[in-house]
This record gives structure tokens, sequence and C-alpha cells, in this order.
């Protein structure tokens, strides 16, 4: 089958925020406790393929303060460059924070470069 390229239409996924959402989200100390493991499930509400967001993950302790601050690629998130219509991808990713700090909370916001 010859796919063809319509002119005026994108050929990689678009770079839209407004149809998704971090469906659900959790935070733990991994079994050796000198790391945190975050776990969260990305879903797509699009009609279309829609380019994998970059996440921007804050950390603040127990009394509010900011700990941490990470951005993690879609490579680091070992997750595909698209998300399907309807889509929910379960992404994963474990960091160590310096310091003997316990996080008291977190921030996730989705992002495009």
């Amino acid at each position: 089958m010859l796919k063809q390229h319509l002119p005026g239409l994108p050929t990689h996924p678009w770079r839209r925020l407004d149809g998704l959402t971090v469906a659900s989200s959790h935070l733990q100390a991994t079994p050796q406790g000198d790391a945190y493991q975050l776990d969260l499930v990305l879903s797509n509400r699009h009609a279309a393929s829609v380019a994998q967001p970059w996440l921007d993950l804050e950390l603040s302790d127990t009394q509010g303060r900011p700990l941490l601050r990470r951005s993690l690629s879609p490579d680091a998130l070992l997750s595909p460059s698209a998300l399907a219509a309807g889509e929910q991808r379960r992404l994963q990713a474990v960091f160590r924070v310096e310091g003997n700090s316990a996080v008291g909370g977190y921030v996730i916001h989705l992002f495009h470069p």
C-alpha cells in the first residue's frame, strides 16, 4: 500500500497538551530506601495520535520547600514518541534525591520543549 503525504498536513504527531492528562500517579521510596520511583498513567483523550510530552517533576520536602526539579524526556521514560488516539500509557522513572530530606509532595507538569 502506498502512503501519500498530503500538502499542509504534519508528518509527525501533533504537539498538543490540551487532551492529555495524568490519569493517576504515585511516588514512593524504593525498597532499598536510596531512591524514589514515580509511576504514572498518561491518557490521550484526542481522536488522533499526539506527541509524547516531557514531564516536569517538582519534589518538595515535608515543609513544602523545593527539593528537586527534573525534566524527563520521552527517552528517559523509555516511551515511544507518540500516544495513539485514546491510549493510556504507564510510565515510570527512578531517581535519587540528594541529602536526607524526606519527600513530602510532588507536582507533575506536561510540556513540549
